[in-house]
């Protein structure tokens, strides 16, 4: 809460699509080369938070807790284009992608 954003304690499909479409919606608006152009975040503690985020999902795409490691991803993608580009941005904007491709979505 202290860095403007929240996790669910519990996760659910509806959170999950919820926040998607949201984070889709921000992503239509933008380039590819407008998302490269961001300029860099400068806040430590997103840094730190965005980097425990990641660490979450990198455990990878198993079935457990498999929301929850969604979510971080795409808040990840979020938090990059409010706030600028980080160390740890690609993770996300990579899971983001893996996770469009298993849900059908190539563009």
């Amino acid at each position: 809460k202290e860095l403007g954003f929240s996790i669910p304690r519990t996760i659910s499909t509806l959170h999950l699509l919820i926040k998607l479409q949201f984070v889709r919606r921000m992503l239509a608006k933008k380039t590819n080369e407008e998302i490269l152009g961001l300029s860099d975040a400068n806040d430590p503690k997103l840094y730190t938070a965005i980097n425990i985020m990641t660490r979450v999902c990198s455990f990878g795409f198993s079935k457990q807790n498999v929301n929850l490691r969604v979510y971080l991803a795409v808040l990840v993608t979020e938090l990059t284009i409010n706030c600028g580009l980080s160390p740890y941005s690609n993770f996300g904007l990579g899971c983001l992608g893996m996770t469009e491709l298993l849900l059908g979505n190539e563009e």
